[in-house]
């Protein structure tokens, strides 16, 4: 029923060290919010109880234990609203501790979701409301056949009878708020708990350690700063060694805690983002040390590296946005972090790891985590120490006005301490931000104070990052109220139609937007919002770092199989339009409205999943070649969003079954630090070379406009030199020259990039879908698969089962066939081959 994690002994066997007791296993009941602890389980603590382990997630349990339909699937989700009405009991036995008056034994409570009450052997031990930090209650220090009782009761409601009954006193509530629905997440609050500790501690025990870097040079400066809990007023001090990534011991200190020990560490390895460098770890090992005794012991991994926000001025009469890491001005390449299932107390790392895998494969090297979530797992941020990504990070509120009352801010106070204090020594972490959209959706809605929130956002936070870590913080993001020429910017002007300060034209869009339920393809009204809300208009943004941006798209269709009821396999559906919960914002066909305008709309659901993949992924194509021109202007492209959390039409790059879409695909080839890319100009296109490497680059390249067939129009060789850290134009050409139109296409081809441009939407071209060749060779474990064509075929997907290819999603030339391999694939799986 529980495990005994006892730290490192350093001294003799009659020494006590500090040991931590993790609960594994206990017993829950649901019941009427009325009834108290007597009327649910009376004398027998196992009456009506049913097993469950940590971490868990009632949702998860209920589903186990077969008390519910799986909620992912079909319309169940909504037959689960039940569950959010009522109180949640769970029963524990814990270790036995038997421990002089000398020591403390204390109970930390994890990721505890979220309005609960405690008790010990029936004696209450207090309450708790806050899924973002952890609940700590003293303990007797002789505990024998003691039980834990937790009560997890609904939130009070705003008003009865509707999915969003609970949407103002979420703002209260210190819990994840996509939980109550987004336009990405269905509403499903979740409730459990993540973590029992028993902490028994005999003279002191490690608290946090703080570990930053100084400066880097030949020799490293870096401090530590270790915050312990010293019992009976016992004096503690602090043994530290440092091992470099080899193993080796790079160098050893001591001080007292709560005091900042230096170290001087030769020739450091630095940590640097995957794609400029090595993210080279240190391993840290703090020992407390009372009495001349190892009372507690931390290992963890560290960085040495230096991160700041550059906001000066620009050369353009705005202000940079842009993260100087190591002393070097970097693009920051990635996507938005969005949680990876519905679950705060028993988020699933596994996933976690496949998603952050993906998103290092794709080139990324940073991440935002959305402030509608949950803070990660510690395993999530080691996670993205080793794959070398950066993290900038929102805390928890997002997109509405919070509190500021005296009670509340101390909540979030604490909180942020201990979230700012838990991270700080990771060195992903690159930035604090206060919020989510708050600020900016104020500006957009006129509210009577754009700085909503201050005490919270603009006051408190800011001072608890600054006590408690040497990052950056921001308000909200965006962060000043969306502009273009200062600080981080949300495109919502492309798929939403809506801006800050909006021209005429947005404006009358943003008027008959919400108030649109199914849109006419023919409306007058619907074609001024695709021409306001058209990929296209990413080419107006000249945006300092654009941290949202990006298109809808269902997900694979194989997804759709497997959790949709088989006669919800159809285009109009409303079980399928639930998965992308489209009457939160505007018409509930916009994904038809931006097919018929960009793709063309298909008749079968299977192909029109597709084209909604191809329309995604061209989309954003588009809009991050344009923000990677604007180097160093824009300095970060971070897509609206990398994961998803449950199967749905979003913006995801990755479905839920960790099936990389198409987009996914094209987002490792636009985020390559080296990129060829053609800017359309008035009359012409202009080609440019973007650098983002730390070295020159010499290229000899070959343009081409060819026909769909394959006939060349018109040729031109450039060679060119590309300096590192560089984005410039190398070539421009007339359409007249270079004979553009709606039956060819241009190709850029070098020794190290390549790239194609379309001069017209896909559904306006004059082509046809051409016929496939294929090949199949298979040797041993690995399979090879050759396609080609006589004319241009658009996202050429081959699959194999879920088998993951080594490219993927791609043009075939005319002429130019193209192999890719996978390995593991089973013998006798179904390979198909689907082209646009």
């Amino acid at each position: 029923m529980w495990l005994h994690d006892l730290h490192e002994r350093r001294s003799s066997a009659s020494t006590l060290t500090t040991a931590r007791f993790a609960v594994s296993d206990g017993r829950y009941v649901d019941a009427d919010p009325a009834q108290d602890l007597v009327d649910v389980l009376g004398e027998d603590t196992a009456a009506g109880l049913l097993p469950i382990s940590l971490p868990a997630d009632v949702h998860r349990q209920l589903l186990a234990d077969g008390r519910i339909a799986d909620p992912d699937r079909g319309d169940h989700n909504e037959e689960c609203f039940w569950v959010q009405d009522r109180a949640w009991w769970f029963r524990f036995s814990l270790p036995d501790v038997e421990a002089d008056e000398s020591n403390e034994v204390s109970l930390i409570i994890d990721r505890l979701d979220t309005q609960a009450t405690v008790w010990l052997n029936g004696a209450p031990l207090g309450t708790h409301a806050n899924a973002f930090r952890p609940a700590r209650f003293d303990l007797p220090t002789q505990l024998r056949n003691a039980t834990l009782t937790v009560r997890i009761d609904p939130p009070a409601k705003d008003e009865e009878g509707s999915e969003s009954e609970y949407a103002t006193a979420a703002a209260r509530l210190r819990k994840p708020c996509y939980a109550y629905g987004w336009d990405f997440a269905p509403v499903r609050p979740s409730i459990g708990i993540g973590s029992i500790t028993v902490v028994q501690r005999d003279r002191g025990s490690i608290e946090y350690v703080d570990f930053r870097t100084v400066s880097i040079a030949d020799s490293a400066k870096v401090t530590v700063n270790v915050d312990a809990v010293a019992v009976a007023g016992k004096a503690a001090t602090v043994r530290l060694e440092l091992r470099d990534p080899d193993a080796n011991v790079a160098v050893v200190g001591s001080g007292s805690t709560g005091s900042s020990i230096t170290l001087q560490v030769p020739r450091p390895k630095l940590w640097w983002t995957h794609d400029r460098g090595e993210p080279a770890l240190y391993t840290l090992r703090t020992d407390l040390v009372v009495d001349g005794e190892v009372v507690d012991t931390d290992v963890r991994r560290v960085g040495i590296r230096t991160i700041e926000l550059d906001q000066s001025a620009d050369t353009i009469g705005g202000q940079h946005f842009r993260f100087i890491l190591n002393g070097e001005a970097v693009a920051s390449l990635g996507a938005n972090w969005a949680p990876s299932g519905l679950s705060a107390a028993a988020p699933d790392d596994t996933r976690a790891h496949r998603y952050l895998t993906l998103a290092r494969d794709a080139g990324m090297s940073m991440l935002r985590i959305w402030g509608g979530g949950y803070y990660e797992t510690d395993l999530f941020y080691e996670l993205c120490d080793e794959l070398g990504i950066l993290i900038f990070h929102d805390f928890m509120f997002a997109n509405r006005e919070y509190p500021v009352d005296e009670d509340y801010l101390a909540e979030v106070e604490r909180e942020a301490t201990h979230q700012v204090r838990r991270l700080v020594s990771h060195p992903c972490m690159a930035l604090w931000c206060g919020s989510n959209e708050i600020e900016a959706v104020a500006a957009i809605y006129e509210w009577p104070e754009l700085r909503v929130s201050a005490a919270l956002f603009h006051a408190l936070l800011p001072r608890v990052v600054a006590a408690n870590s040497d990052l950056g913080y921001i308000g909200s993001s965006p962060c000043e109220f969306n502009a273009h020429d200062k600080g981080d910017r949300h495109n919502w002007q492309v798929w939403h139609g809506v801006d800050v300060d909006p021209s005429p034209e947005t404006r009358a869009a943003m008027d008959w937007y919400p108030t649109t339920d199914r849109a006419s393809l023919d409306d007058p009204m619907t074609k001024a919002y695709v021409a306001i809300a058209h990929p296209r208009r990413y080419l107006d943004d000249v945006t300092r770092f654009v941290s949202e941006y990006g298109l809808g798209s269902y997900c694979w269709y194989s997804t759709l199989e497997k959790w949709l009821d088989p006669e919800a396999l159809q285009i109009d559906h409303p079980q399928l339009f639930k998965r992308s919960r489209p009457g939160r914002f505007g018409p509930f066909n916009k994904v038809e409205i931006f097919l018929d305008a960009m793709v063309g709309v298909p008749a079968d659901l299977p192909s029109y999943v597709r084209a909604t993949q191809l329309m995604q992924a061209e989309g954003i194509k588009l809009g991050t070649e344009h923000f990677r021109r604007l180097w160093p202007i824009c300095s970060g492209e971070l897509l609206w969003q990398l994961n998803d959390c449950w199967p749905s039409i979003s913006w995801a790059l990755v479905d839920t079954e960790l099936r990389p879409k198409p987009a996914w695909y094209y987002t490792r080839r636009f985020f390559a630090p080296f990129l060829a890319s053609v800017k359309p100009v008035d009359g012409g296109v202009e080609l440019w070379l973007t650098n983002n490497g730390r070295v020159d680059i010499d290229e000899d390249l070959t343009i081409r406009t060819t026909s769909f067939t394959g006939d060349v129009l018109w040729s031109a060789q450039i060679s060119a030199r590309s300096e590192a850290n560089t984005s410039r134009a190398v070539g421009t050409w007339s359409l007249e020259e270079i004979e553009a139109g709606a039956s060819s296409y241009l190709t850029v081809a070098g020794r190290t990039t390549s790239n194609r441009h379309f001069f017209t939407d896909v559904v306006e071209m004059e082509r046809t879908t051409p016929p496939i060749d294929v090949d199949v060779t298979r040797s041993g474990d690995r399979l090879d698969v050759t396609v080609g064509s006589d004319a241009l075929a658009l996202m050429v997907t081959v699959t194999a089962g879920d088998a993951l290819f080594d490219d993927n999603c791609f043009d075939l030339h005319p002429g130019h066939p193209r192999t890719v391999t996978a390995y593991g694939v089973p013998e006798g799986t179904n390979i198909e081959i689907l082209a646009n």
